[in-house]
């Protein structure tokens, strides 16, 4: 199983602004750039979950 580096909230809050920013410029890459912001936001979800069961 391969290792996913885990971004802190701050690098992942840049990327999806970012992204959001890349997705304005360029529509016809919409469906990556919306599934990477999806990623993104559950990684950041996923963060707090555990932060909040120690």
């Amino acid at each position: 199983m391969a290792d996913k580096k885990m971004l802190t909230e701050k690098e992942i809050e840049k990327k999806v602004s970012e992204l959001k920013i890349e997705l304005l410029k360029s529509p016809t890459k919409r469906g990556r750039v919306k599934k990477e912001i999806a990623r993104l936001l559950t990684m950041a979800n996923s963060i707090k979950s555990v932060e909040g069961k120690v």
